[in-house]
């Protein structure tokens, strides 16, 4: 059988490369075969002529050991190119990226040049890319920030290329520095990417700036192609941990005892996946407070500050956003030596209200609760009163109604203290008014009326209540009830 000779003797293959365009090849046709046939007497180039080639084949890689395959990187066309056919353009290249050809010549029994030529080529350009669009950046971790962008597949001539590399720069500005104020001059290069996306990972100056809103990040993106020909800048995109206004309650510098709220509210539109609270103890060993909430609004149960004892502690809050960001805010709270009011009273009421008039309103009642959370001890009870309407002696301190707790006899002229032998009185944690039962009653019995049932006049009665925690920490309230049966304080 006879073997086609391809670019035999003079006919070799040629190739050129053309600006912005595709790779031309050319080549020479192919007119004998590669050993003689016998008895054929018709010869070329010292073989027998090619009586029955019926075209060629062109295949491409980016390495120049490739080994022809129809399936995996023949070009040129899903046929045989005809004879006759002496050039070929390959405009499905990328500009500046070397390409090795090789052409086989065929005959009409589908055999092949054995030895198939070989060429290099290369297409240049010096058109810039397309800008980058579509540019977004988020925190996607506490560590890191993702930019991502639209692929480039075009140049600025609308003609297709293929990017090689991205490059990303990045600026770091002071917390809401609009982006659009921002010179070309104050990004640097930050590093490049072969897709399109990239991770910041960042440094800890970088997360700490960000999570205390100190500062911003911002990022812009340029394409380049293999000859080097970089897009314009894209237009920037800000990452910073944005958040709406946050509430904290104790507010900052806050002075409170006994059980504290703890609450956190933000106002913003972000999503916010968790959220901690951490308060360190005094001695700078350990924590007395730290608890965690994965779902907004948050709640947190109530500081203990009775147990943590007397001091001025900072507590660190953590917000953690969807979008990776941990943003960080720091309060502080004094915790007094004595406590603050830890009991509430509600629901005065005068008795007997039916009689005869010198008979009414000589009882004063009211409901106390417990705010605290914890098992209270009240040590003592002061009374005092004024004589608006007249002279007034206290006869006994009911606690709760029906009990007698503190006896004065015939009377005790304003003030009046309880008697410190039938103290401490209880006040559970349970009487904190959740329900209707959850507190307590207690009475104060006079030997005249202290309002006049006809006038409304009457006397302001005050009431001094001393505690103590199941923590042995010491507080005091103190609440006046008026004739109108309103209360102000403590």
């Amino acid at each position: 059988m006879a073997h086609e000779g391809l670019f035999s003797g003079s006919t070799e293959n040629v190739m050129r490369w053309v600006t912005g365009a595709g790779i031309v090849l050319t080549w020479n046709e192919v007119q004998n075969n590669s050993n003689n046939v016998t008895n054929d007497p018709d010869v070329l180039n010292s073989h027998t002529i090619l009586r029955d080639g019926s075209g060629y084949r062109l295949y491409r890689d980016t390495v120049s050991t490739f080994t022809p395959d129809d399936t995996t990187n023949r070009v040129a066309s899903n046929t045989t190119l005809q004879n006759g056919t002496l050039t070929w353009t390959d405009n499905t290249v990328d500009n500046c990226q070397t390409y090795y050809y090789k052409l086989k010549a065929m005959d009409t029994c589908d055999v092949g040049s054995t030895t198939p030529a070989s060429a290099t080529g290369q297409a240049v350009t010096n058109i810039q890319p397309s800008v980058p669009t579509g540019v977004t950046g988020a925190r996607t971790g506490t560590g890191t920030v993702t930019v991502t962008w639209t692929p480039v597949t075009t140049k600025v001539d609308g003609t297709n290329t293929t990017i090689t590399t991205y490059k990303v720069y990045r600026t770091k500005q002071p917390y809401g520095t609009l982006v659009g104020s921002l010179t070309q001059g104050v990004f640097s290069l930050l590093g490049t990417s072969t897709t399109n996306s990239y991770v910041d990972n960042l440094l800890g100056a970088d997360i700490s700036d960000l999570n205390n809103r100190t500062q911003g990040l911002y990022y812009q993106i340029t394409a380049a192609d293999a000859c080097g020909n970089e897009s314009a800048r894209s237009g920037g995109v800000d990452v910073a941990c944005n958040i709406g206004t946050i509430t904290t309650s104790p507010s900052d510098g806050a002075s409170a005892s006994g059980m504290v709220p703890i609450t956190l509210s933000i106002s913003g539109s972000a999503t916010y996946t968790s959220a901690r609270v951490q308060i360190p103890s005094q001695s700078g060993v350990g924590t007395v407070y730290d608890q965690t909430s994965y779902s907004y609004p948050f709640s947190f149960p109530s500081f203990n500050a009775s147990a943590a004892g007397p001091g001025t502690y900072t507590i660190h809050w953590t917000i953690t956003l969807s979008n990776g960001c941990a943003v960080d805010l720091y309060t502080r709270l004094d915790v007094p030596a004595n406590l603050a009011c830890q009991i509430t009273p509600t629901n005065p009421n005068l008795s007997p209200t039916s009689g005869k008039s010198t008979n009414l309103n000589k009882n004063m009642s009211w409901d106390i609760m417990n705010n605290s959370g914890l098992n209270l001890d009240i040590k003592s009870i002061v009374v005092s009163w004024t004589a608006n309407i007249g002279a007034h002696k206290l006869l006994t301190i009911q606690y709760p109604t029906g009990s007698t707790v503190t006896s004065f006899g015939t009377g005790s002229a304003s003030p009046a203290t309880g008697n410190y032998g039938t103290f401490p009185l209880s006040l559970p944690a349970t009487a904190n008014g959740s329900c209707g039962t959850c507190k307590v009653n207690m009475q104060l019995a006079y030997d005249t009326q202290i309002v006049d049932p006809n006038t409304g006049n009457g006397e302001l009665v005050t009431m001094t209540y001393t505690f103590q925690d199941q923590y042995a920490n010491s507080g005091s309230c103190t609440f006046v009830v008026h004739p109108d049966l309103s209360i102000t304080g403590p």
